[in-house]
């Protein structure tokens, strides 16, 4: 698909249509490695072609970029000698600009690249490449550079270098996602085992690489790890698997013309034939491989004529581009006129999708605002009349308490005729009018608040208990609770009648148990609370007894709440309330 589109802009680019839009040569200078590596001629074509863009004369980025880029696909293309003049030429344009980055990038591919020549130079090359990027931070070169110079130290016999540096090199590719680079550190670090004869971890790291090959449909990286796998197995002394192997790279790289494959392929069948005894199909693979290197050698000498040639004819060919240009001009403006036409429609529709999509978000978001809004309003509107009820309730009904207790306390103190009975009557009709509003008081608290945490649940527990300690001395309290669970808070409603079954249990315990010790639990268990009180007291046997209002109380509000109530009770351990509730 991405040659599909490149050989499109290079069909209908002239000079003229380079002056009105750059975007044909930035699609060009976007060519990644896997593409050159899979057609290197259409790339050199296509590269060629760009260099003549008045962009990229008046640019000496885009000469730089393109010569870098050619100096790529004259090496996948077997072009050695363009390769190393191509390569020269962008290194001086990326020098004159400062551009050190890509200098450092290129720095370390030639110096890879001329490691088979020269490893000192290319070691050298690399070294400059490496220096550079990390005196400047660039990470992006050092990915390439630390790979290819892990080779360079495996060369060397350099084992622990070479591990080194690879594994830096996977480890920025895949902080970078290089889809290209993992796959190749995968395969150098595979290498480095095979060299070592740790054939386990090294056909562990081929797969590696073979995976991510497939999955990123790469030609090149997949052919160059069928070719390593037939190394290993080479090496294994198993002959036919490592055939294999190398026939299965051998196909992917004559199909896509990659000329240093091709020549090792070719070397290692006839090497693998020859140790197997195959010597028919030995002799015909060195002869083969013979008559493809010396191939290699006549275009390298034939491209140096038509260099030379071409600074002689350069006008003359330029003259014939044009001609051809515009006997298919019209042709070309009417497909790009249709093309032009049918991006322009997709795009209206898209634009109207993304219109309608936005209106709908739009009015969905509206919809939840206004409903998310009713919702606080009718919470507020809510909790107002709670607390102008409970106002009324304190200011009213409280106040009325408080005058009938005062009217019965100076009735008691000034009535001095009244009998022993009748004071005692009035005692008791003060206290319960005091409890009336104790318990009138704790029913407006939580009227107050729309929920009520176990915070003010604890306060209030503790509040209960002083009072209790305060008019019974013999008796000891107890309250512990799971401070993990200060943060949950109860609806009023769940709160206040958790808190009037504790308060029921305790007021039970004081009077009936004859208990030195009542204590209060609160704990978590799973995704339950659990409310106990326990006493020490007498105790009881629950199937002897009647239950009064006050346990028929406590059960009813426990089921409001959806809460599990019991009561255990011996005269050996006293009673134990349990309200157990879901969290």
């Amino acid at each position: 698909m991405k040659w599909a589109c490149l050989v499109f802009l290079l069909f209908f680019s002239n000079t003229s249509f380079w002056g009105q839009t750059n975007k044909q040569l930035d699609s060009i200078l976007l060519i990644e490695t896997k593409d050159i590596q899979a057609n290197s001629s259409n790339a050199i074509k296509l590269l060629k072609f760009a260099l003549n863009a008045p962009r990229a004369k008046k640019e000496i980025s885009v000469q730089a970029k393109i010569q870098s880029l050619l100096s790529l696909a004259y090496y996948y293309n077997g072009n050695y000698s363009a390769n190393l003049e191509s390569a020269t030429k962008s290194m001086r344009l990326y020098s004159k600009i400062k551009d050190y980055e890509n200098l450092a990038y290129l720095y370390g591919e030639f110096g890879f690249r001329i490691k088979a020549r020269s490893l000192l130079q290319g070691e050298s090359y690399m070294q400059k490449g490496m220096n550079l990027a990390l005196k400047h931070g660039f990470e992006k070169p050092l990915k390439s550079i630390y790979n290819n110079y892990g080779i360079i130290k495996l060369s060397m016999n350099q084992q622990d270098s070479a591990l080194l540096y690879f594994n830096k090199a996977l480890d920025l590719s895949i902080k970078h996602k290089d889809s290209i680079g993992i796959p190749f550190c995968y395969n150098h670090i595979g290498d480095f085992y095979l060299k070592t004869k740790n054939y386990k971890l090294a056909e562990i790291n081929f797969l590696h690489a073979l995976d991510f090959a497939l999955k990123i449909d790469n030609p090149y990286v997949e052919s160059d790890t069928y070719a390593y796998l037939g190394d290993l197995f080479l090496a294994k002394k198993m002959f036919l698997k490592a055939v294999e192997y190398y026939q299965k790279s051998l196909a992917i790289a004559e199909k896509q013309k990659i000329a240093n494959l091709i020549s090792h392929n070719y070397k290692m069948l006839a090497y693998c034939y020859e140790a197997n005894n195959d010597l028919k199909n030995a002799l015909h693979y060195t002869k083969t491989s013979q008559a493809f290197n010396d191939s290699i050698l006549n275009i390298e000498t034939q491209s140096k004529m038509i260099e030379f040639q071409t600074k002689f004819d350069t006008a003359e060919k330029e003259k014939e581009i044009l001609n051809q240009q515009v006997i298919s001009n019209q042709r070309q403006f009417t497909i790009f006129i249709l093309i032009s036409l049918i991006l322009l429609v997709l795009f209206t529709a898209f634009m109207i999708y993304k219109a309608l999509r936005r209106k709908n978000i739009k009015q969905k978001q509206d919809f939840e605002l206004k409903e998310t809004l009713a919702k606080v309003e009718s919470i507020q509107h809510l909790h107002n009349q709670r607390v102008e009820i409970s106002k009324d309730l304190h200011d009213n009904i409280g106040s009325q308490l408080t005058f009938i207790i005062s009217s019965m306390e100076m009735i008691k103190y000034k009535s001095v005729k009244l009998d022993e009975q009748a004071k005692q009557h009035l005692e008791k009709i003060e206290d319960f009018a005091r409890g009336t509003i104790a318990e009138f008081r704790d029913t407006v608290w939580a009227m107050n608040r729309p929920e009520i945490s176990m915070e003010d649940m604890k306060s209030r527990i503790s509040n209960l208990l002083s009072k209790a300690n305060s008019a019974i001395g013999e008796v000891a309290f107890g309250f512990e609770i799971d401070n993990s669970l200060l943060h949950h808070t109860f609806s009023s409603h769940t709160g206040m009648n958790v808190f009037r079954i504790l308060q029921e249990a305790v007021n039970n315990a004081i009077k009936y148990a004859k208990a030195s010790l009542i204590s209060i639990k609160i704990f978590q268990d799973k995704n339950e609370i659990v409310f106990t009180v326990q006493d020490n007291g007498t105790g009881f046997e629950i199937t002897e007894i009647e239950k009064g209002n006050g346990l028929h109380n406590m059960e009813k509000r426990a089921n409001e709440i959806n809460g599990n109530f019991s009561i255990q009770s011996s005269t050996v351990n006293g009673t134990k309330v349990e309200l157990i509730i879901a969290l």
